[in-house]
């Protein structure tokens, strides 16, 4: 068992992403009250966090490899970054398919016009958790002397810069019900 211990945290994780995505609107609609929208913000917010975690796992464990620590961890925030939004716009489409919603098939742009689709939330967290650290870890746990310091490192970047994200969010994009 403890064999697959890394692997059974991965699904366990990707699963509770799937089962807790539940979302209550009770037939309401959301009111954005500014014309812009938290996937406008995105760009900045990636870079802001890809700043922050390759620094701290460059520097704070000693990985030595800057180059390969920000591909990493570029790529596993990409990943962590779409996933929400696709999986937001599956759950949309899917709920339109199947006769829920009424009218036309929406674009992936305007779906993100029309749903209060905060890049922060329980699916982020989740995806964050099963992609970005056992990755990053597994990738980086050879080339430090300090492999908790690692792992401490990738956890704390990751919450550090997911407060951030979310702080930002819901103060520049406020949409209430």
């Amino acid at each position: 068992m403890k064999k697959h211990k890394p692997m059974s945290y991965v699904l366990c994780c990707l699963l509770f992403t799937v089962v807790f995505h539940i979302t209550v609107s009770a037939n309401s609609t959301s009111l954005w009250i500014s014309e812009r929208r938290p996937f406008d913000l995105l760009p900045y917010v990636i870079i802001i966090t890809l700043a922050i975690e390759a620094l701290s796992i460059n520097k704070i464990p000693k990985a030595g490899k800057p180059f390969k620590v920000f591909c990493v961890v570029t790529i596993t925030n990409l990943l962590s970054f779409a996933f929400p939004y696709l999986f937001t716009y599956a759950s949309f489409a899917s709920d339109f398919s199947s006769g829920q919603m009424s009218g036309q098939l929406y674009s992936f742009k305007e779906m993100l016009d029309i749903l209060p689709t905060y890049t922060i939330g329980a699916a982020y967290i989740f995806i964050t958790i099963a992609i970005e650290i056992p990755i990053v870890y597994s990738t980086f746990k050879n080339s430090v002397q300090n492999k908790k310091l690692l792992l401490w490192t990738i956890i704390g970047a990751n919450v550090i810069t997911t407060i951030i994200v979310a702080v930002i969010e819901n103060i520049l994009f406020p949409a209430p019900w």
